[in-house]
């Protein structure tokens, strides 16, 4: 009985742990944190895409329309042959292409070969964004973006759209965006880069683009930055990304598949950096490790209910009120957010369900997942 309490409390401290991070930075939210900005001069934008056809258009034409007076080059970084994508890149005018000859196995390999090829224009711009097939600018993107001074790399504030799942999704992300990493860039700590809309400093991009490997190239440039003393953060408002979520299960589903094994593709190749950054900023570290082993939240949250429930059951058993107090603990914290959900945010719970469901049919493809780019849409 002693045994089995003791392995579901280690496995519910480091949700535990997740929880009350994310309550601090909400908390901390609050007081933003004051910026100074520097403008700039020209930007690269890469545009990884694999297989997309058509779908490009919308991506490419919004930043042509964004880029106003200012010196942006568009780059279409296609992975392998794509002849549909290729007439739409052309039939615009104004964006360059570069083909990856072998396609796969990951967008981080597209990424690495748009930066070996592409060393001497990034390295003669102020700044190179990744920018995902499916997600579009704002006309004004370019004319409101400008570099806050000290960070690395920037995230710019996404607007998601999609039904069924991909409304889940939008409600998450916003949620993270303006809540939870407001108040980690209030505390002073790295925001997490999401992959599209994401700027790099031009040394930054060439020092942590060719170090990827993973299938969640957006987390683990993140976690290499921070870990090399470095400062990610989120662009203020109105420097919107436009992003378009996965609204089928089926694409919701191999989108997951995709995150759940980047994060074992972490903790298996970076875990000593994940030890080094807490070594060195033990706070901040300490959020990295329990954001790893706390997601997605649409499956641990409901296990951290079920979990603590258990505990305080075999600890009135056991006659152990630490025990009791611990499980309660841990299904109270379940409870306030699941009830904070069900109170405030009622006409997100459906389509909660739905991620939730897509969560559970990614778990048998994490090893499928592995070495495929699973794309969010299509």
């Amino acid at each position: 009985m002693k045994i089995l309490l003791i392995l579901l409390s280690l496995a519910s401290f480091p949700w535990v742990l997740d929880a009350l991070f994310r309550f601090v930075e909400a908390l901390w939210a609050r007081k933003p944190r004051p910026w100074a900005f520097t403008p700039w001069d020209s930007l690269v934008v890469l545009v990884p895409s694999r297989a997309e056809g058509e779908r490009v258009r919308a991506t490419l034409a919004s930043v042509l329309q964004a880029r106003g007076g200012k010196k942006v080059r568009l780059f279409l970084i296609l992975d392998g042959p794509d002849e549909e994508a290729r007439q739409v890149a052309e039939e615009l005018g104004e964006v360059e292409i570069l083909e990856k000859p072998s396609p796969g196995p990951s967008k981080s390999a597209v990424l690495r070969y748009a930066a070996e090829k592409l060393r001497a224009e990034i390295a003669g711009s102020d700044g190179v964004m990744v920018l995902d097939v499916g997600s579009r600018l704002l006309p004004d993107f370019f004319s409101q973006f400008a570099w806050p001074c000290g960070a690395d790399a920037v995230q710019a504030p996404l607007c998601g759209e999609g039904s069924g799942p991909g409304e889940a999704a939008s409600f998450s992300e916003k949620l993270a965006q303006g809540l939870w990493d407001q108040g980690r860039q209030s505390l002073g700590w790295s925001v997490r880069l999401r992959g599209t809309g994401t700027l790099f400093r031009p040394a930054t991009f060439l020092q942590i683009i060719p170090k990827l490997v993973t299938q969640i190239e957006d987390t683990e440039a993140s976690l290499l930055i921070a870990a090399s003393g470095g400062r990610t953060a989120l662009l203020p408002w109105p420097a919107l990304v436009v992003d378009q979520k996965p609204s089928s299960l089926q694409e919701a589903t191999s989108q997951r598949a995709r995150w759940l094994a980047g994060q074992l593709q972490i903790l298996r190749a970076h875990g000593r950096l994940l030890l080094t950054l807490t070594l060195r900023r033990p706070l901040e570290g300490l959020t990295w490790f329990a954001f790893f082993v706390s997601r997605p939240l649409s499956l641990t949250l409901p296990l951290r209910l079920v979990l603590g429930s258990s505990v305080v059951l075999l600890g009135l058993s056991a006659q152990g009120l630490p025990w009791v107090i611990w499980g309660g603990l841990v299904a109270g914290s379940a409870f306030v957010e699941l009830f904070w959900l069900v109170i405030f945010h009622p006409k997100v719970l459906s389509p909660a369900v739905k991620l939730v469901v897509s969560w559970l049919k990614a778990v048998p493809l994490v090893f499928q997942a592995w070495k495929t780019w699973h794309r969010g849409r299509g």
